[in-house]
C-alpha cells in the first residue's frame, strides 16, 4: 500500500494515529488472489468488471506508539476493490470483492521515527468475499515498513534504509500533501 491520509494525536506518553490508506498489490498475493479475481470476473460479468494488473486495496488503520520505547501496535480493516461499468469508471475502484482485518506490532527503526518497522507476526485475516466464493480465511503473515515523509532541501522525501532521501512521487500524495509510504511483503 502506498498512500494514506491520517491524523495524529498525542495521549499521555503515546502517539495514536488513524489513517485512510489506498494502495496496489501484485496479483498472486494473499490480498490479490488469482482465483478470487477469476471468480469475480465471472460472477460480476453483467456489471462489466474491470480487472487491473494489480489489485486496489483500501484500509482504515490505527497505530499506537509508546513514546518511551518507540514500540507499539497497528490494527484495522481492509477492502479489496475493483471497478465495474456499474460504478463511476472515472473514480477510484469501489466495488468490494473481499474484506477483512489486520493487526501487528511495530517499532521505530530510527530515533526520529522516520521509518517504523512492521514486525514479524503481523497478519491480514480475510473475513468475507463475494457470495459463493470459497474464501480461505487463513491469516496471511507479513512484515514491512512505514516511511514517514519529511522536508529535505525544500522537497518532501522519505528516508531510505541507508539514510539517503527518496523523493515523494506524485502518486504518494493526497490532496497535494505527501503521505506515509507503506511497504509490505508476505512471509
Amino acid at each position: 500500500m502506498t498512500r494514506g491520509a491520517g491524523s495524529l494525536l498525542v495521549l499521555l506518553a503515546a502517539l495514536v494515529s488513524t489513517s485512510a490508506l489506498e494502495g496496489k498489490m501484485e496479483r498472486g498475493t494473499p490480498l490479490c488472489q488469482e482465483d478470487l479475481l477469476e471468480y469475480a470476473k465471472l460472477a460480476l460479468e453483467p456489471l462489466g468488471i474491470r480487472l487491473a494488473r494489480r489489485c486496489t486495496v483500501v484500509a482504515i488503520g490505527r497505530s499506537q506508539i509508546d513514546l518511551s520505547n518507540l514500540t507499539g501496535s497497528i490494527s484495522g480493516e481492509f477492502w479489496v476493490v475493483v471497478n465495474t461499468n456499474a460504478t463511476n469508471l472515472a473514480d477510484a475502484a469501489e466495488f468490494v470483492i473481499m474484506y477483512g482485518t489486520f493487526a501487528g506490532d511495530i517499532a521505530a527503526a530510527d530515533p526520529e521515527g522516520l521509518i517504523i518497522d512492521i514486525l514479524p507476526g503481523a497478519s491480514f485475516t480475510p473475513d468475507k468475499a463475494l457470495p459463493g466464493f470459497d474464501l480461505d480465511q487463513t491469516p496471511a503473515k507479513f512484515t514491512g515498513k512505514f516511511r514517514r515523509p519529511f522536508k529535505f532541501d525544500h522537497i518532501a522525501v522519505y528516508q531510505s534504509d541507508h539514510g539517503t532521501p527518496i523523493p515523494v512521487r506524485p502518486d504518494e500524495r493526497a490532496l497535494g500533501d505527501a503521505t506515509v509510504r507503506v511497504e509490505i511483503s508476505f512471509d
